[in-house]
C-alpha cells in the first residue's frame, strides 16, 4: 500500500499510523526464572526507526523502573519485589510481545536439634554434641 506525502507528514508516519508501514518488534530475552529475592532485570527491545512501544505489567510485585515507552530500539528496565510465600509467575508486555518472570518460593526455615538432652561437664565446656539440621540457605547460631 503506498501513501502520498499529506501536508508534510512523511509517507512512512502514515503508512505506520494506517497498518502499511510494518512495525515490527522483538525483545530478548522472552522469560527469566529468578530467586525469591528481590532482582532487577533488563529487557531489550529491537523496534524500528519511529515504531512506538509501550510496556504494561500484569502483577503488583513487578516494577517497571525505566523504559515503559519508547520509540525505535530501547530497554525496559524492571524489578520483582521478594517473594514471600509460594512460587509465583507474573507477565510484563513490551511491544505486544510477553516477557514471562517466574520467581521462587521464599525460603522457609525450619530447624532441628538432636539429641534434645544432653548431659554436659560442671563447667559445661565439655562432653556434649548436638547436631543442627536446617533448610538450605537458613542461617543459625549455638551461644552458651
Amino acid at each position: 500500500m503506498q501513501f502520498p506525502s499529506v501536508n508534510g507528514v512523511a509517507r512512512a508516519a502514515l503508512a505506520r499510523l494506517f497498518g502499511g508501514g510494518g512495525c515490527s518488534f522483538a525483545i530478548a530475552p522472552t522469560a527469566t526464572t529468578v530467586a525469591a529475592g528481590s532482582v532487577t532485570g533488563t529487557i531489550a527491545v529491537t523496534a524500528g526507526a519511529g515504531c512506538a512501544w509501550a510496556a504494561t505489567r500484569n502483577a503488583e510485585w513487578i516494577i517497571i523502573a525505566s523504559g515503559a515507552s519508547g520509540s525505535g530500539s530501547g530497554a525496559t528496565v524492571y524489578a520483582v519485589a521478594a517473594n514471600p510465600g509460594d512460587a509465583r509467575s507474573g507477565t510484563l508486555t513490551i511491544a505486544g510481545q510477553s516477557f514471562a518472570i517466574n520467581q521462587a518460593a521464599a525460603v522457609r526455615c525450619g530447624f532441628s536439634v538432636a539429641p534434645l538432652t544432653a548431659n554436659v561437664s560442671g563447667d559445661g565446656a565439655s562432653g556434649a554434641t548436638l547436631t543442627v539440621t536446617t533448610s538450605p540457605g537458613c542461617g543459625w547460631e549455638a551461644t552458651v
